[in-house]
């Protein structure tokens, strides 16, 4: 039913502006899951597939979001215990993921790696071990160093960050814990998590 809404308000739209068009039904299939409309106008057609309502639609053949963005966000939290001291595997592989829309995050390596290009915003939280210190790294690509988290207190302290960064499709984000004898990150119950989302799509 909401698709068909929109479908008549983008013919209203276009007589408003001028562009007198009709809106026919292409095609629908026996499931109200995917329905198919076309807005012809004077210059060509239009063809609007929506799928599960507004969630998804494509446009000539072009997936798109609301506003003509494609929706892409993740959260993940590591739940697997404490890491470090000498943590020797780079990226913080948060291994449960309670959201991956685009499919970007990765739990086996850590890596977020860019659907599409555009700018994203990241923020990575995490508790520092009790009795030891922390140093976070925000990295784009395989070193680009975007932030640093760090502190020394030696008792349960809970450190957030976020930043705003251009990726090219196929880019990576990550979150690494330096390797150091006094370095660790508490990793059980929901205290350390990863998430980000795309905020401008068509970057680069």
């Amino acid at each position: 039913m909401l698709s068909v809404s929109f479908v008549l308000f983008a013919c209203f739209v276009l007589v408003l502006t001028g562009h007198f068009g009709a809106c026919n039904v292409l095609r629908e299939t026996a499931s109200d899951e995917r329905v198919k409309r076309g807005v012809n106008t004077p210059g060509g057609g239009i063809t609007l597939n929506f799928e599960k309502g507004m969630r998804d639609f494509i446009v000539n053949g072009k997936g798109v979001g609301i506003h003509g963005q494609v929706l892409v966000a993740f959260q993940a939290t590591l739940t697997t215990g404490r890491i470090g001291p000498n943590y020797a595997h780079g990226a913080i592989k948060f291994n449960d993921v309670a959201l991956n829309i685009g499919s970007g995050y990765n739990p086996s390596t850590g890596l977020f790696t860019a659907p599409i290009g555009g700018i994203y915003q990241f923020t990575a939280t995490y508790l520092q071990q009790s009795g030891y210190q922390s140093h976070v790294r925000l990295i784009k690509g395989s070193a680009t160093i975007i932030s640093d988290i760090h502190a020394n207190h030696k008792n349960y302290d809970q450190l957030t960050k976020t930043v705003l960064v251009a990726l090219a499709k196929g880019e990576t984000f990550w979150v690494k814990l330096e390797k150091s004898s006094a370095y660790a990150v508490y990793g059980t119950q929901r205290y350390t998590q990863f998430g980000g989302f795309l905020l401008s799509a068509n970057y680069k």
